[in-house]
Order: C-alpha cells, then sequence, then structure tokens
C-alpha cells in the first residue's frame, strides 16, 4: 500500500506543471509585435468585461472590438474578441474604454482568426513602425 501512494505520489508531482519555469522571459510588446501575424487591424473597443482576479494572479478581461482599418492581411471578419493577458509571458494591459483604437495582432488556424497580441494604438505608435504616422 505505501509503496503505491509513493509511486503515485512521485507520479503527479512529476506530472504537475512548474509554475516557476512557466515563463522565464517576459515578452516586452515590442518583441511581441517583431514576431510574424497572419493580419493586423486596428479596431475599436465595443464591450468590455472584467474577470475575477484569483490570488496572486494579473488582472485579467475580455473586450469585443468592431474591425476600423486593414493594415496588413486579409481576415474574413470584422468582430474580434481579445483577452488579457493573451498568455503568461505577455506583460499586461489594463481594460480598455469603450470605443478606444487597438491593433489587434492575429493568427488564422484552420477554421478561425484569435488575436495573439492586442495594444492600444497609442503604445503601438511607439512600438511598431507600421503606425508611426497613424492619427
Amino acid at each position: 500500500m505505501r509503496k503505491t501512494v509513493l509511486i503515485l505520489l512521485v507520479s503527479l508531482i512529476i506530472a504537475a506543471p512548474c509554475t516557476a519555469n512557466a515563463c522565464r522571459h517576459a515578452v516586452t510588446p515590442d518583441e511581441r509585435v517583431r514576431e510574424s501575424y497572419d493580419a493586423v487591424v486596428i479596431a475599436t473597443i465595443t464591450s468590455t468585461e472584467p474577470k475575477p482576479i484569483f490570488l496572486n494572479a494579473l488582472p485579467t478581461w475580455t473586450a469585443t472590438a468592431q474591425l476600423t482599418q486593414t493594415v496588413d492581411g486579409k481576415p474574413d471578419t470584422t468582430q474580434f474578441v481579445i483577452s488579457k493577458p493573451e498568455n503568461l509571458c505577455e506583460v499586461g494591459q489594463d481594460i480598455p474604454d469603450v470605443g478606444a483604437s487597438w491593433v489587434l495582432y492575429m493568427r488564422k488556424d484552420a477554421t478561425r482568426w484569435t488575436v495573439a497580441a492586442s495594444y492600444p494604438l497609442n503604445l503601438a505608435r511607439e512600438i511598431d513602425k507600421r503606425f508611426a504616422n497613424q492619427p
């Protein structure tokens, strides 16, 4: 019985994700915008929803956005969902105001478009040369 419990315990420890190694390097917005994307668009935030904050967790939220301008690529949709943080290694953004302009960096898989990164337009002007002259 003891041996079975010990084997089970060791198996659980090995299988459990190690949060200390989950993110060795926080990805900055500058680094994120240099990645390859299938589309880049400017969108207007149409709604926002804060999510519950759990102990020691980053604040999270979800927003919907409407296409304003296509900058690169050809997304076949005009409605988008943004979630923050998009991944554990990303520096989070505050919840946007409805009506704010955001830049969405998107990827397409076999069936749908997903927002891989997103930033307020004023931040995108500073970190992405495509938006340096954007009003």
